[in-house]
């Protein structure tokens, strides 16, 4: 008989990983001059509003794209009073296998867009998600993103 605590069943290490494993993995960031940068990174509909933006952009489900809101700089705005600053948003983007799309042309095309096109791009989004005049945001730094492809 076994130890005790111990199964006499034999331990499967060859799971299925591959129905939920990504094929890719694209990473990348940008920086946002915002009001309130502690309200808004905290603001999940913002997250959300970001993550359609990117997946706009990457022309991917918003499913396959995550975000993290950093902030990163503050500065106080004398006219308005109230801290502005700069906040970080940290995307990733997984493709599945089952998905079509290139992992190589979606990194080309975060890479290749301006601050200009992507502030247009979150602003639209957040007006969508969060209501108009809640939140001005310009994009000021776009980070070029890193693909990995996982080979099976």
């Amino acid at each position: 008989s076994p130890p005790s605590g111990s199964s006499s069943a034999p331990v499967t290490a060859s799971m299925t990983t591959s129905l939920t494993a990504p094929a890719a993995k694209i990473v990348g960031s940008f920086v946002m001059q915002v009001d309130d940068p502690q309200a808004f990174a905290a603001d999940p509909a913002v997250r959300s509003a970001i993550a359609d933006a990117v997946a706009g952009v990457a022309q991917v489900p918003s499913e396959f794209v995550s975000v993290v809101l950093t902030v990163v700089g503050r500065r106080l705005s004398s006219e308005t009073r109230r801290l502005a600053g700069s906040v970080e948003a940290k995307y990733t983007i997984l493709l599945p296998a089952t998905s079509s799309a290139s992992p190589t042309a979606i990194g080309d095309t975060l890479a290749a867009t301006s601050p200009s096109a992507m502030t247009a791009r979150v602003n639209s989004a957040i007006e969508r998600k969060v209501g108009a005049g809640k939140y001005s945001v310009t994009v000021t730094a776009m980070v070029a993103p890193v693909v990995e492809v996982f080979t099976t």
